[in-house]
C-alpha cells in the first residue's frame, strides 16, 4: 500500500469530550468490530489498561489501525488530561493530522486550547468534530462561536446539526447542500427543510467565503458572477483543510452514530498523506536538515514504548521514509547502536496482527528492541539520518516514594525506570544526599497512575511523601572554642586536644580550613585528623542534620600525649571544638530558593499574585506572552513548593503553567527555623 492511501491522525482534546468512544464508534462504522463498546461497561478497544478501565479516561496514548474502502487509516488516541501531555504530544509526532473533540455541552475547555496550540505548533492540517449532540445541555451554536473566538476566523463549519439533545435527528452538509435524516437510524439524503433555510445559507456563505479566500481561481470566477459549481467548491475546500487554511468544523454523536460516516469520509478524502505534511525535522550527520521522500532509505522514529512485564518491550513506530521489513538490521542513530527487527505488528489497542513490511508513512509496532526507547531513530545503516524529537513538558511535581516492604528498595528501583521509559514526563531520580527516591511528573494523577501500574505490573506496594527540603547550616558570627577528647580506660588511652577559630564566608565559598599552628603543640601527623573530623560533622550538621557551609576554621593551638594521642583522638577533637563553635558563632538555618516562571491567562495573574505572597514568594518582573497571556517570574522557597503544580491548577482552572529550577539559599525566617530545629531536637 502506497503512502498516497495512509491517513494518520490523532484524537485529541479535553477528557470528557469522547475521543475513545469516537474512535470505538469509527471502528464499528467501519465494520473492524462487531460491537461498539462503551467507557461505562469498561468494553473498549482503545481503553484496555485497568487504570483507564476503572478511572473510565485514557492514560496513555493507543493506536488503532484497519484498511477501509482501500485506504489505511491509523487512529491515535490520546489522553484528555493536563496530567499526560506529555503522551499527547508523542501522539501527534506520529500523526499528520488531527482532529480536536470538543463537547456539545462543554464547549471550548483548558485542555482544547492547550492541545490545539501544541497542533499549531507541529504545523498539522485539523478538524474540529463536536461531539455528544444527542445529549442534554447540547449547544451547537454556542460551541462553534467559542471555537471561532479561541480558534481564529479560519475554523469554518463543514456540516451543522439539526436539533439538539433528543431532538438531534440528523445533520446539513453544507458543500452538498443536502439534510442527511437518521430518523430511520440509517442517513438518508434529502432537501434542507425550509425553516433551517436562512441558518444554512448563513452558514454556507461563511465556508464558500473561506474557500474563496484560499482559492485564486474560485476567487475570480466569484467576482466575477459566475455560479460555483458543487465540485469545485469541494475539492478547494479539501484543498485548505489539508494545508491547514481552514479547519472544518463537524458534528455528531459517537454513541448513537450520528455523523460518524461523514467524519470518516472527511478523514478519508481531506486529510494529508504522510507525505504532504512530516512534522518531524529530520537531521544529517553534519546537523543540516535533510528532505525525505518517498526514495530515501528506510528511516523510522518511535514515538511510543510500552513495557509489560510478561511480553517485554514493544515499540510503536511511525516509518517516515523507505520500508521496514520484518528481519531488518537497522541503526539506532540516536544511542549509535544497532536493531535487529524481528517482528511487525498492525495495533488495535491491545490487539495484534502481524505484517511483513511497513512502508513510508506506516505505523505499526516492533517487539523486543534492545536500546532503543521513545524518541530514537531507527534508520537504513550508513544513511545517518535523526528525527528530533518534540519538546516534551518538564515535570514539575516531585514526590518521594519508598516500597510498603522492606527490602525491596532495588525492586522499585527497576519497577519505576521501566514504567519511564512509557512516559517521558514521568521520571526517576536518587538523591544521596537525602537518601530518597524520588519521581516527578505533570501532576498528581500522573503519578497515582504509576503507582497502580507499579502495584499491577511488578507487584509492588510503594507510598509517597513529599521530598525532603535540603536546608543547610552557617554561622553569621565568630567563635574560638576548644575541643578536648580524653579517655583513660586500662592500657593505652585517648587524648586529642585542639583550639578553633570560626568565622563565616560568603555566600557559595563552601569550607576553608587553614592550620595555624607555629610551633609543634599538636604534631604535624595529627593536623589532618582535626580537620577530617570537621568535614565529617560539617556534613551531618550541627542544629538540623543538614550540611554546615560557609565557614572558615582556623586551628590556631592545642596540645598532645606522647602515648595516647591518636588520629582518632584529634578526629574526635576536632568535631567536639567545631560543635561547640558553631553553637556560639550566631548559627543560622539557609533554605533552597527556586527561580520560577508561570505564565498565565491574564484573568488569573491576580489570583496567582496573592497565592505567591502567602508562599512567601518575591516576583521580580512580568513579560507579556503571545495570546494574553502574562508570565510571572518570582523566586519561591523550595519548601512552599511540593504541591504547587496541583495547587496551581486548582487556583487557575488549568490556565497557568510554569517551570522551576535551583536559584540560590537564602536564610530562613527565624520562626520556621526554630520550628526545623525544635523537630531535630525532638528526633
Amino acid at each position: 500500500m502506497r503512502y498516497e492511501a495512509i491517513r494518520n491522525v490523532a484524537l485529541v482534546g479535553h477528557s470528557g469530550s469522547g475521543k475513545t468512544s469516537l474512535i470505538e464508534s469509527i471502528l464499528f462504522k467501519a465494520g473492524i468490530t462487531d460491537r461498539q463498546g462503551s467507557i461505562e461497561s469498561g468494553n473498549t478497544a482503545m481503553d484496555f489498561e485497568p487504570e483507564e478501565i476503572t478511572g473510565g479516561h485514557s492514560v496513555s496514548t493507543s493506536l488503532a489501525s484497519f484498511e477501509h474502502e482501500g485506504l489505511e487509516v491509523n487512529l491515535i488516541d490520546t489522553p484528555g488530561y493536563a496530567d499526560y501531555l506529555g503522551e499527547v504530544i508523542s501522539g501527534l509526532s506520529a500523526a499528520d493530522a488531527a482532529v480536536v473533540v470538543l463537547s456539545a455541552k462543554s464547549g471550548v475547555e483548558v485542555q482544547t486550547k492547550v492541545v490545539w496550540d501544541k497542533v499549531i505548533e507541529l504545523g498539522l492540517p485539523r478538524l474540529i468534530f463536536i461531539n455528544k449532540m444527542d445529549k442534554d445541555g447540547a449547544d451547537y451554536s454556542s460551541v462553534l462561536a467559542q471555537a471561532t473566538e479561541a480558534f481564529g476566523s479560519t475554523v469554518v463549519p463543514l456540516n451543522m446539526p439539526v436539533g439538539s439533545a433528543e431532538a438531534f435527528s440528523g445533520m446539513i452538509d453544507l458543500i452538498r447542500e443536502e439534510y442527511i435524516s437518521y430518523d430511520t437510524g440509517t442517513p438518508v439524503r434529502g432537501p434542507i427543510p425550509e425553516a433551517l433555510a436562512a441558518e444554512v445559507a448563513a452558514h454556507r456563505a461563511k465556508l464558500l467565503d473561506a474557500v474563496i479566500e484560499t482559492d485564486e481561481d474560485l476567487l475570480s470566477k466569484y467576482l466575477g458572477g459566475e455560479e460555483l459549481a458543487e465540485d469545485e467548491v469541494g475539492k478547494a475546500f479539501s484543498a485548505a483543510v489539508a494545508t491547514g487554511s481552514i479547519t472544518a468544523v463537524m458534528c455528531g454523536s459517537a454513541i448513537s452514530q450520528m455523523g460518524i460516516g461523514m467524519l470518516l469520509t472527511t478523514i478519508e478524502r481531506k486529510l494529508p498523506n504522510p507525505m504532504e505534511n512530516i512534522p518531524l525535522n529530520i537531521k544529517g550527520d553534519d546537523g543540516e536538515d535533510v528532505s525525505i521522500d518517498t526514495s530515501t532509505p528506510a528511516l523510522a522514529y518511535v514515538f511510543k514504548t510500552i513495557v509489560d512485564p510478561f511480553i517485554g518491550r514493544l515499540s510503536l513506530i511511525k516509518v517516515l521514509s523507505g520500508e521496514v521489513s520484518a528481519g531488518d538490521q537497522l541503526e539506532n542513530t540516536t544511542q549509535d547502536g544497532n536493531e535487529r527487527i524481528s517482528h511487525l505488528y498492525r495495533l488495535i489497542g491491545k490487539e495484534t496482527a502481524e505484517v511483513k513490511v511497513l512502508e513510508a508513512g506506516d505505523i505499526g509496532a516492533v517487539p523486543k528492541l534492545i536500546g532503543s526507547h521513545t524518541g530514537d531513530t531507527l534508520c537504513h545503516k550508513g544513511a545517518g539520518m535523526t528525527a528530533v524529537p518534540h519538546a516534551l513538558p518538564e515535570p514539575v511535581f516531585v514526590q518521594a516514594i519508598e516500597p510498603v516492604t522492606k527490602g525491596e528498595d532495588e525492586k522499585l528501583s527497576s519497577s519505576l525506570h521501566k514504567l519511564e521509559e512509557e512516559d517521558l514526563t514521568f521520571k526517576v531520580s536518587r538523591d544521596s544526599e537525602t537518601s530518597q527516591t524520588l519521581v516527578k511528573g505533570l501532576g498528581e494523577m500522573q503519578i497515582e497512575s504509576m503507582l497502580s501500574k507499579l502495584k499491577r505490573k511488578y507487584s509492588i506496594e510503594a507510598v509517597l511523601s513529599d521530598p525532603k527540603v535540603k536546608y543547610r547550616e552557617t554561622i553569621k558570627g565568630k567563635a574560638r572554642t576548644q575541643g578536648r577528647h580524653k579517655k583513660q580506660s586500662g592500657g593505652k588511652g585517648q587524648f586529642g586536644d585542639c583550639w578553633i577559630e570560626i568565622e563565616p564566608l560568603p555566600r557559595g565559598s563552601g569550607f576553608e580550613f587553614v592550620d595555624k599552628i607555629f610551633g609543634g603543640s599538636i604534631p604535624q601527623s595529627f593536623r589532618p585528623a582535626v580537620e577530617k573530623g570537621i568535614r565529617e560533622t560539617m556534613e551531618g550538621g550541627v542544629l538540623t542534620g543538614n550540611p554546615v557551609v560557609d565557614v572558615k576554621v582556623t586551628l590556631v593551638d592545642g596540645s598532645a600525649h606522647s602515648v595516647d594521642s591518636s588520629e582518632m583522638a584529634f578526629k574526635i577533637a576536632g568535631s567536639m571544638a567545631f560543635k561547640a563553635a558553631v553553637q556560639q558563632a550566631k548559627p543560622v538555618l539557609l533554605e533552597p530558593v527556586l527561580s520560577v516562571r508561570i505564565t498565565a491567562t491574564e484573568d488569573v495573574v491576580g489570583d496567582i499574585m496573592g497565592d505567591l505572597n502567602s508562599r512567601r514568594g518575591k516576583v521580580s518582573g512580568m513579560e507579556p506572552v503571545d495570546g494574553g497571556k502574562e508570565t510571572i517570574v518570582a523566586t519561591i522557597p523550595e519548601a512552599e513548593m511540593h504541591r504547587y503544580a496541583i495547587d496551581l491548577r486548582s487556583l487557575t482552572g488549568g490556565k497557568a503553567t510554569f517551570t522551576m529550577e535551583f536559584d540560590h539559599y537564602e536564610l530562613v525566617p527565624v520562626h520556621i527555623a526554630q520550628q526545623l530545629m525544635d523537630t531535630h531536637t525532638v528526633e
